[in-house]
């Protein structure tokens, strides 16, 4: 069985992920502009570097919390993966 998670790729699309592992939560570093706001938005799993952008200490992220943090993210950089 799987979930239908959004797919950052493709704005509107949909992909499914199986049901049996927890989503992932990840940054497209190559999209991600360094704005910051998954950092606010999710303080315990994400830090910034010394230049401002992303990094995912924990990427098993609470799904609401996730899916609130990528439809903010500025750059669409974050996805389930």
């Amino acid at each position: 069985m799987s979930r239908v998670v959004p797919d950052p790729r493709a704005p509107g699309a949909v992909r499914a992920v199986p049901a049996s592992r927890h989503p992932q939560l990840r940054v497209d570093r190559i999209a991600c502009t360094g704005h910051g706001m998954c950092a606010s938005l999710l303080p315990r799993q994400v830090r910034l570097d010394e230049w401002g952008y992303p990094v995912v200490a924990d990427a098993a992220v609470p799904v609401e919390d996730g899916e609130a943090a990528i439809k903010f993210c500025p750059a669409r950089a974050l996805y389930w993966g």
